[in-house]
Parts: C-alpha cells; sequence; structure tokens
C-alpha cells in the first residue's frame, strides 16, 4: 500500500521528531532531468536511529509548488509496495513486492546521496502493501499481505532486529498510517473479503481503538493531512474498480464526509501536502492502466486541478516525506521499478 503522506514534515516512517534523511544537493532546474517545475497555484549499528535536526528554510508548510528529480541511483534491485522510512543518513525499505510478485523480508538501508545499499535484519516474514510509522523512536509495520493479509504488527528492536509486537484488531493491508500527536492513525485497508471502513488510533503498536468510520470504505487510497490537521482520503479501489471519492476525516471529532468527486477513478497514488494544498502523484486509472498525472486538490475550495506530469508512470510506490524533500521510491509503471523520484519544496 502507498503510504501517503502525510501532514508537512511528516509521512511514512517520519515523525516531526523522528528519523530525518540529510538531503542530497538541490539540482538547478537544467538538472532536474526534464521533469516539471510547478512554483504557482493552478542507526547507529545495524538500526537506523532517529536524529531531529531543525527546520528548513523552505519547508512543506510553506511552500507553493514542487520541483521534481530523478535520482541518477537506483534501488538494488525493482519493488513496489514497500514501506519506507528515514535512517540516520538513508532511506530505509521494508518489505515490498518483486518481479514474480513476491513477497519480501528484506530490510535495506539506501545511502540518500550515493544509493549505496546496506542489508538490515529482515522483517519477521514477507510481506507488502503494508503501513508504516514511528512510534516511541522505533520503527514499526503494520498488518500487510503475503500468503493472505496478515494482522501483525511489527516492530525494530535494538540493533534493528525485528518482532512481532502486536495485533491488529483483524487483518488488515493495503492501508495507510497517518502519524498524529498521540501516536498514529490507520485508514482504510482490506480484510481479505472487503475493504475496510474503521480509522483505528494506536499510541504503542499494541494497543487499537476504532476512533471514526470512513463514508466509504477504501484500500489503496491516497491520503494526506492538511495544515489544518484534517485527514484526506483521495480516490482508491474497491471491488477491483478505481474510485472518485474523495473523503475529509476530522481526527478531532472522528466525523467523515464526502467532499466531491476526482476527475476520474484514481487509486494506488501517493499524496502530500504542499502548502495549503494536496499534491496527489500517479496511480491507477483502471487495473491495468497507470498514469504520469500530477494533480493540485485545495482543501479550501475542494478544486481540483492539474499540477503536470512525472518522469514516467508510476502506482504503487514507496513515499516518504522529509522536511526538505519527499522521495518516491520504486513502484509498478506496469513493469516493477528500481528509479527514485525527489520531490524538493518551492517557496
Amino acid at each position: 500500500m502507498v503510504t501517503a503522506t502525510l501532514a508537512a514534515l511528516l509521512l511514512l516512517g517520519c515523525t516531526p521528531n523522528g528519523p530525518a534523511v540529510p538531503e542530497p544537493a538541490t539540482p538547478t532546474p537544467s538538472q532536474a532531468s526534464g521533469a516539471p517545475v510547478a512554483s504557482s497555484p493552478p542507526g547507529t549499528n545495524n538500526q537506523p536511529r532517529p536524529t531531529p535536526r531543525a527546520p528548513a528554510p523552505v519547508g512543506w508548510a510553506n511552500a507553493h509548488g514542487f520541483r521534481v528529480q530523478q535520482l541518477a541511483w537506483r534501488l538494488p534491485t525493482p519493488s513496489s509496495r514497500q514501506v519506507v522510512f528515514a535512517g540516520s543518513s538513508s532511506l530505509v525499505v521494508a518489505g515490498g513486492l518483486g518481479p514474480g510478485d513476491v513477497s519480501r523480508r528484506q530490510v535495506v538501508e539506501v545511502d540518500a546521496v550515493s544509493g549505496r545499499p546496506r542489508a538490515l535484519p529482515p522483517l519477521p516474514q514477507p510481506v507488502h502493501d503494508a503501513a508504516g510509522t514511528t512510534l516511541a523512536g522505533r520503527l514499526v509495520v503494520f498488518g500487510g499481505g503475503g500468503q493472505s493479509e496478515l494482522s501483525d504488527v511489527a516492530r525494530a528492536r535494538p540493533r534493528g532486529r525485528w518482532s512481532v509486537s502486536g495485533k491488529l484488531p483483524a487483518a488488515r493491508s493495503d492501508l495507510s498510517v497517518v502519524p498524529v500527536a498521540s501516536g498514529a492513525l490507520l485508514v482504510g485497508g482490506y480484510d481479505g473479503r472487503t475493504s475496510n471502513r474503521s480509522v483505528l488510533q494506536t499510541t504503542d503498536g499494541r494497543s487499537f481503538s476504532r476512533v471514526a468510520q470512513l463514508r466509504h470504505g477504501v484500500r489503496y487510497a491516497a491520503v494526506a493531512t492538511d495544515a489544518h490537521g484534517i485527514v484526506w482520503v483521495i480516490g482508491g479501489e474497491d471491488n477491483g474498480s478505481q474510485l472518485r471519492t474523495i473523503q475529509r476525516l476530522d481526527p478531532r471529532s472522528g466525523t467523515t464526509t464526502d467532499v466531491g468527486r476526482w476527475p476520474v477513478g484514481l487509486g494506488h497514488a501517493a499524496a502530500v501536502a504542499v502548502g495549503p494544498r494536496i499534491l496527489v502523484l500517479g496511480g491507477r486509472t483502471a487495473r491495468t492502466s497507470v498514469t504520469d498525472r500530477l494533480w493540485w486538490f485545495d482543501p479550501a475550495t475542494g478544486r481540483v486541478s492539474s499540477a503536470g506530469h512525472l518522469p514516467y508512470a508510476v502506482a504503487d510506490a514507496g513515499l516518504l516525506v522529509t522536511d526538505q524533500a519527499a522521495y518516491l521510491v520504486g513502484g509498478e509503471g506496469p513493469a516493477f521499478r528500481r528509479t527514485v523520484l525527489r520531490l524538493s519544496p518551492v517557496g
């Protein structure tokens, strides 16, 4: 599952005080491999350790646009549907799906500048379409799919070794995670029969409470949190169809509402907050149709507009956001990809 994410400075495996990735030098527009520029509206040892740092002068919270660059280095192997965390100076790619639709246990730390990989202790079992975040300074992976949908919660222990530390109330894959001040929210997913509507909250990855109910059950949704703390659940998939729904979730009141329709059915996309707007990246417009489209969604008006195109079509990519950049990692287009895209905010 593509986990999104989420508020500015937040994303899969990255909380305001969690791990951060030191950024490669910011490219000039001429170095951006022909990608679009949009600047106005329309561990120590074997374990990656949290390394907080001061906010960047220009970050996502006060950005008005973005720049896209395809990085020169690639993943060690083609991969999609993985969880991506931030290490002390790296991206940490956990699990995922590889060619032949094979689920993986591997956890690989990839240097953010050179792309040099280093194997870390593997997950307890092969998994893809999981969600992940950082709780109490530890990397946590929720659910996912293997031979079947899983309810396991895996946590990285000291020295980077993983163990099953808890269970979801029921099996759930294809879900999204939203970091919040008191822990994390789990949104949407699939239990092997139906798409999930319940929104779960956890502070420790061991106990869960239902805090809201989506209007529509979804899997593979694009999920992001805006500047006001509202969670937006855009599109997704249900019963094999890509959805056009836009759902607004207020975590404080637990209320969800339908607020509009996306221009096309869209699932398996990624999303990130850029200033007051939400940027939606790639995805599937049909089961076998992958898009390179970029979209703006304005929560204040409900307006959807074009934001250009990615360098290539991609769905089911891993997504990581730091205060200075977002990384779209691997994915399918339709073949499994090794490429990594870097999005940097433009003020």
